[in-house]
């Protein structure tokens, strides 16, 4: 076991420590724009999560900008916003980055969301769009670890406050048929969700990314194999 593999080791544990699953920020460009397709993708921006906050790395030029959420230490869910999304949800996820960074918890980091909401500092979608999830590497944990997912690409409409009752819809009819929508989140950050058949193009992630991923054994396939 050399020194550097036990560096390593050691600033992998602080990073998460830290709460975030630990990336370069190469890595990190790359699988925030996985989760678009090629044709947005092209001249989307890119924001990491840094040392404080989450940094604009990558400038956009089409009205797209795109990050890696986290949820819990170990989740990497990449997500590309169009302009409305960069207006209602980036702010709730930048937001999220900088309390991470200061060492809150999540509980901590969800209750402030809702504050937020609560008080106007954030708002809810004011229009119809898209934010892209359409990636091969969406990894979802639960802030106890227990649950492990590894969630099929997909695309988000901006749906507010709707239900799956008023879509007359439910996640497991969209899983039996993919493309049948859903919505997740019901609430102020809510989306209608569509199934897709296949993900983005993945070569940028698996070259700029080589060893940093989570073992992929570890995760569940969601929606499960079969449906």
């Amino acid at each position: 076991f050399s020194a550097v593999l036990l560096s390593s080791a050691i600033a992998s544990c602080a990073a998460l420590a830290n709460g975030a699953y630990p990336l370069t920020r190469a890595c990190e460009t790359a699988l925030a724009l996985s989760a678009s397709p090629t044709y947005v993708r092209s001249g989307a921006g890119a924001y990491v999560l840094g040392e404080k906050e989450y940094e604009l790395v990558r400038p956009s030029t089409n009205g797209y900008v795109c990050l890696v959420q986290r949820n819990s230490n170990e989740s990497l869910i990449p997500k590309c916003f169009d302009q409305i999304g960069q207006r209602a949800h980036v702010p709730v996820h930048k937001q999220a980055g900088k309390m991470l960074r200061q060492g809150n918890s999540w509980e901590e980091i969800d209750e402030a969301r809702e504050k937020g909401f609560k008080s106007g500092d954030f708002q809810t979608a004011d229009g119809h769009g898209v934010v892209y999830m359409a990636s091969d590497f969406n990894y979802i944990v639960s802030t106890d670890g227990q649950s492990r997912r590894k969630i099929w690409p997909h695309v988000m409409y901006h749906a507010p406050n709707v239900t799956n009752a008023d879509i007359a819809s439910s996640p497991r009819d969209a899983f039996a048929n993919k493309g049948l929508p859903f919505i997740a989140g019901e609430g102020p950050l809510g989306y209608m969700i569509s199934l897709i058949e296949r993900p983005t193009d993945s070569s940028d992630v698996l070259t700029a990314c080589v060893g940093q991923l989570p073992d992929v054994s570890t995760f569940s396939p969601f929606p499960p194999a079969g449906n």
